[in-house]
This record gives structure tokens, sequence and C-alpha cells, in this order.
């Protein structure tokens, strides 16, 4: 959320308020940027943030199997990647 918060200063051109010292840049500028034809900043950041993620996904595999020369390795990379990231996702506790 914070990075659609950013995003949204820096359409209005608030630049002062879009410092951030936690935040990178880079994915509050590609928010903005994207939402130049729409309001919808949450989704728009959610299709960021996948797109980011397959790419780099690819990448990964990429690397691995230029380095290891094995698909299998690449393979496995990418899995163990896929399901760190599912592991890392917070989930509701029910109280």
């Amino acid at each position: 959320m914070a990075y659609v918060g950013i995003a949204r200063h820096i359409r209005q051109g608030e630049f002062h308020a879009a410092i951030n010292a936690f935040r990178s840049p880079l994915l509050s500028w590609l928010i903005a940027a994207a939402a130049l034809g729409s309001s919808d900043y949450l989704h728009i950041g959610k299709l960021i943030n996948i797109g980011a993620f397959l790419l780099s996904l690819a990448l990964l595999y990429l690397l691995t199997e230029r380095l290891w020369h094995s698909r299998l390795v690449a393979s496995l990379a990418v899995s163990l990647f896929v399901l760190g990231r599912g592991l890392s996702v917070r989930m509701p506790v029910n109280s």
C-alpha cells in the first residue's frame, strides 16, 4: 500500500512527499507511469508486481541455466523461488 501512496504523490507532483527512506522508488514510478489513464492504483500496482515476479522467474532460470548448464537445476531454482515466495506470504490469523 505504501507504493501506491508514493505513486499518488508522484502523479500529483508532490515529489517532496514521495521521498521515502524505506521503499525503492522504481516500483512507485512504474505504478505512477502506468496509471496515466486510470486512477485504479491498487490494481495497477498488483499487475506490476505480478509482472516483476514473472520477469524475475525468467531471469533466474536464464542465470542458473547458464551457470550450471542444466535445465533441471534451473527449473529447481525457479521452483524453490516460487515455493519460498508462497511461504513468505502472511496468512491472516483467526482470533
